[in-house]
């Protein structure tokens, strides 16, 4: 099954969104690596508190990305089951909203 631009565009910036949290995790990482030489009780509290958060984070990822998924094909599912329950709304829909975008277009 070969996938549309749209799909393609979605999956692209899925990948790109997992990619850009993936390179926030290891700036935070790195943050904490370079800061661990620092002294004092308040840094240290605050090193620890977000060492804390952050592994609270981790763990949270994939039962957070299983979710969304979850709910990404239920969502697609049902958008499936309701086109093909009503074709003709959806044929009439997408006439009226290309007759308007015609009508806006030409008007210039």
């Amino acid at each position: 099954m070969r996938m549309t631009t749209s799909q393609e565009s979605k999956e692209g910036a899925k990948y790109r969104s997992v990619s850009d949290f993936a390179n926030l995790m290891k700036d935070a990482e790195e943050l904490l690596r370079t800061t661990s030489g620092y002294a004092g009780e308040g840094v240290a509290q605050a090193r620890k508190k977000f060492e804390d958060r952050l592994e609270q984070i981790k763990n949270k990822i994939p039962e957070a990305e299983s979710y969304a998924l979850r709910k990404y094909r239920q969502a697609a599912t049902n958008t499936d089951q309701y086109v093909r329950d009503n074709p003709w709304p959806i044929v009439g829909a997408v006439a009226a909203a290309g007759i308007l975008i015609g009508l806006f277009t030409g008007r210039r």
